[in-house]
């Protein structure tokens, strides 16, 4: 198998050559390895092919390229390698190979006279060992399974094994070490785990912080010195995600609304609270995340509102409808080694719809009444509200909500405190 790269020269005399780096200081040496390690590698090059273009080659007779090995030892470079081109070809194969190592290199080239033109700068090139990492398996620390769920308690600490797996830049040989990441299978991003255990080549022990430990499908990356990666298949897969793909929530409850500003009821019936009032909820999730859940919902109020001042009363209702966006944030409470419960789900909603003074009637004594006054009016609302679940399914929940309607001629607001029984489907 042959391996070719190109490497650049100097200008030399008064003709203008250019070298052009094919494959720049990177150059993939498959080494066998140490039988202790037991590593699988890939099939040994039989040579390897410098390459290089000169504009100015028809003027050139042949050329010399000089390589020499640095000695870590002795810290000085040492003459490694001669060779000579037969014409102005710019091409030459390098026999014996190159290990792995630092080299630095120069080219020479001759005039049609046979005289050396000006000798080109050395530089400097990195031969790294190629050993094709393999991952096999990917497992939880906790649950041993490539697949956890976040309801679930979990420490973040996963097991990898493998082939060919070495320590980091860092910590590794310098010509042969690898990287490590995940790659979320709908993005490119990397995700950069710590490495906490990395003993023999064949195995790591990783952690991966709350933070990143986000909803997906992963696939653990290993990449060598040389630029070799690990394949993404099933054996290199990690899957983050939620037992229920999505929740719906439905609640019923009591609430108290209480007028905030506007004068004209408190005025009329004299009262700001009104107590005979309930609220039905419902919210669908559809989306769940490490750092919490959206979803829309609609909920809506009926409160019967009546004032008895003896010679006369006044009747009518206020019904109230929206659509809201909800957040929600679960809070979890660990149960045991490896499990941990639901308890509570802090929500924060907000939206738009409507507030209708609905057949307000004042009634006098011998049957005597107003026309009833109706009145549909657009109105916005926020709200916070928090969840306790008694079981995994049942739930109580407080809730409160501020209303603002748009009504004419006059400027209603109220907050709405509710009391509710639900189920999550």
């Amino acid at each position: 198998m042959e391996n070719s790269f190109k490497l650049p020269a100097e200008n030399i005399k008064k003709i203008t050559s250019f070298f052009l780096v094919m494959i720049c200081l990177n150059i993939i040496v498959f080494a066998q390895a140490e039988e202790e390690q037991e590593m699988t590698v890939g099939e040994e090059v039989q040579w390897q092919t410098l390459e290089w273009e000169d504009e100015g080659s028809a003027y050139v007779l042949h050329y010399d390229i000089e390589i020499e090995k640095y000695n870590a030892k002795k810290n000085v470079y040492e003459p490694m390698l001669s060779l000579k081109t037969e014409d102005n070809s710019t091409s030459v194969k390098i026999q014996p190979q190159l290990s792995s190592g630092k080299y630095r290199y120069r080219i020479i080239s001759y005039d049609l006279l046979g005289f050396a033109l000006e000798d080109a700068e050395w530089n400097e090139l990195i031969i790294y060992k190629a050993f094709q990492p393999e991952i096999k398996d990917v497992s939880s620390n906790v649950n041993y399974s490539n697949t956890i769920y976040i309801e679930e308690y979990n420490d973040g600490i996963f097991n990898i094994s493998g082939k060919n797996l070495f320590p980091m830049p860092e910590k590794g040989d310098e010509l042969s070490y690898t990287t490590y990441w995940l790659r979320r299978k709908a993005l490119k991003n990397k995700i950069f785990p710590i490495i906490l255990e990395n003993p023999d080549g064949k195995k790591l022990k990783i952690k991966l912080t709350d933070e990143q430990m986000d909803t997906g499908t992963y696939y653990f990356v290993a990449k060598d010195a040389s630029g070799l990666e690990s394949k993404l298949d099933s054996s290199s897969e990690l899957i983050i995600k939620y037992k229920k793909m999505m929740d719906l929530n439905l609640s019923l409850g009591y609430s108290v609304p209480y007028m905030l500003y506007d004068d004209t009821i408190p005025v009329y019936m004299d009262s700001k609270i009104w107590p005979l009032s309930a609220t039905p909820k419902i919210t669908f999730v559809p989306v769940k995340r490490r750092w919490g859940f959206l979803g829309l919902g609609a909920m809506g109020s009926y409160t019967m509102m009546n004032a008895d001042f003896g010679n006369y009363k006044i009747d009518g209702s206020l019904i109230s409808g929206f659509t809201n966006l909800v957040y929600q944030k679960p809070i979890y409470f660990r149960m045991s080694e490896t499990q941990r419960k639901h308890i509570m789900t802090l929500e924060a909603h907000v939206g738009g719809g409507i507030v209708y003074f609905n057949n307000y009637v004042f009634s006098f004594l011998h049957d005597i009444k107003s026309e009833p006054l109706n009145s549909l009016n657009i109105a916005v609302d926020a709200g916070l509200a928090l969840q306790y679940f008694i079981t995994s399914r049942l739930y109580a929940e407080v809730d409160v909500t501020f209303i603002n309607a748009f009504a004419k001629n006059m400027k209603f607001g109220m907050v709405v405190p509710t009391v509710s029984i639900g189920w999550q489907f």
